[in-house]
Parts: C-alpha cells; structure tokens; sequence
C-alpha cells in the first residue's frame, strides 16, 4: 500500500509516517517548502512539496497513492464541532480518505 501523510513533518505525521514504513508501507509526505524536515531525515519517505489549501499540488500527491491521512487541528476542530451537534457519527482529529 502507498499512503499520503499530509504534514508528514510535524509531530503527529512524522510518527505516522514512521509507522507506516516500519509496517512495510510507502508513504508520500506533503510539506511546506519552509518546512523543518529533521523529523524526516532518516526515514524512507518521498517528499512532495505543496500545502493542503493547494488544489494542484495535493491531486499530484494523491495521484500515485492508495490512501491519505491527514491531520490539521484548527480546521479538523471546527469541523468536529459542526459535525458534533448536527448528530453525525465522525470524531476525531484525523480525517482518512481510501481509493
């Protein structure tokens, strides 16, 4: 399996990202270009540059992958609330898409 970790050099995606090769995976990571890597430097990771908000550059991330992860507190945050009182079953910070 290929998976997509968005923000794969923050905190929470770095360990992500170090899971999913340890289990085996190929992972693509999307990162800023400004991005502090350190987290990334000794893991078998392919990195594509762009950010979430960018249309383009997350359809090419997505394109050769099997499924994404990603992880954005603020946005995620508003989101749970909207979702929390309309009654919907969706919890969680980590939003997960699957071809």
């Amino acid at each position: 399996m290929k998976a997509l970790v968005t923000g794969a050099n923050g905190f929470t995606g770095s360990h992500l990202v170090k899971l999913l090769v340890a289990q085996g995976n190929g992972v693509v990571g999307l990162v800023r270009r400004t991005s502090d890597l350190s987290r990334l430097a000794a893991v078998d990771v392919q990195l594509t540059y762009g950010d979430i908000t960018d249309k383009d550059a997350l359809n090419q991330a997505m394109a050769a992958v099997d499924v994404g992860f990603m992880w954005r507190q603020r946005w995620i945050w508003g989101l749970w609330m909207k979702l929390k009182w309309s009654g919907s079953m969706w919890r969680g910070p980590v939003r997960y898409w699957r071809r």
